[in-house]
């Protein structure tokens, strides 16, 4: 589940809350409103599930402030596509799932549920529980993707200063899952630093830029909730190739640093970052197999 984004007319988060007792809901002071729903990663909707108590649980015996039509749209920066309209029947099941038209298979890190009508009640209209149901992108690939777009070819100009860096491949070869993850983590804090940078004279797609950034971000927040036992941090910390992993980096960094933070340099740690996360994607796909 996702948390509540506050929009124009929206505000923060009983949406997703356990409790659905009578009366314990997030209500809108009219029959029309919205809510934006950001969902802890890129993800591929595929149906959202709508929950209302019945009447006959109500208490009240009166449920005429339950949603009745609305619409499901997914947001991408400014762009909104729309992934159905739909109506929650008062007269079914408390709990309804509606299929998203989503044909192009899109993943959206945010989901707009907009009220255009409750059952009757003038004063405001309540919602219990919502839930997003979908796929997860495959989130490493996406980061290489998002790369790849930043800029759509190699300069020319760049090719006679190119670098060759050797990543150590040993780190990504451990025999434990728990000690991959670790490697992992720590490249992909890496490459987060690095794109923290001076990026001024990269001339780069902005919001391909800010998505593979968040994109990051989100993967290491992620990864360090992720149940880890502290002995194999502890070894991690010790491991020979972790050295060589954060050699690998500083040498990065170092270019970046000797040519100023050039376009060439940031080209070439663009690509060079891309075959970083290639090695990490493969990785990954074989831990998930």
């Amino acid at each position: 589940m996702g948390r509540v984004t506050p929009s124009p007319i929206t505000a923060v988060a009983l949406c997703f809350q356990m409790d659905i007792s009578p009366g314990y809901c997030w209500p809108f002071q009219a029959s029309q409103s919205q809510v934006v729903i950001r969902l802890p990663a890129q993800v591929q909707p595929t149906a959202i599930t709508v929950q209302h108590p019945l009447k006959e649980s109500s208490g009240l015996g009166d449920i005429s402030s339950a949603p009745q039509d609305f619409t499901v749209s997914g947001m991408d920066g400014e762009k909104e596509t729309l992934l159905g309209t739909f109506t929650y029947d008062i007269a079914e099941q408390p709990i309804q799932t509606f299929p998203l038209q989503n044909e192009l298979l899109r993943a959206f890190q945010f989901i707009r549920l907009a009220i255009q009508s409750n059952w009757g009640k003038s004063g405001n209209t309540c919602i219990y529980r919502v839930q997003v149901h979908g796929k997860r992108r495959k989130v490493v690939k996406n980061s290489m993707q998002l790369l790849d777009k930043m800029s759509e070819k190699f300069p020319q100009q760049c090719l006679r200063e190119k670098m060759s860096f050797r990543f150590p491949k040993q780190v990504l070869k451990p025999r434990q899952k728990e000690a991959v993850k670790v490697a992992i983590e720590e490249i992909f804090q890496s490459i987060f630093y690095i794109f923290s940078k001076n990026l001024t004279l990269a001339a780069w797609d902005k919001t391909a830029l800010g998505q593979f950034q968040n994109g990051l971000y989100q993967q290491i927040e992620q990864l360090e909730a992720c149940v880890i036992k502290k002995q194999t941090q502890h070894f991690w910390s010790k491991d020979p190739n972790r050295l060589k992993l954060k050699k690998y980096f500083k040498e990065i960094d170092c270019f970046l640093k000797d040519k100023q933070y050039s376009l060439c340099s940031w080209e070439i740690s663009r690509a060079e970052m891309r075959r970083c996360l290639q090695l990490v994607d493969k990785v990954v796909r074989k831990l998930n197999n």
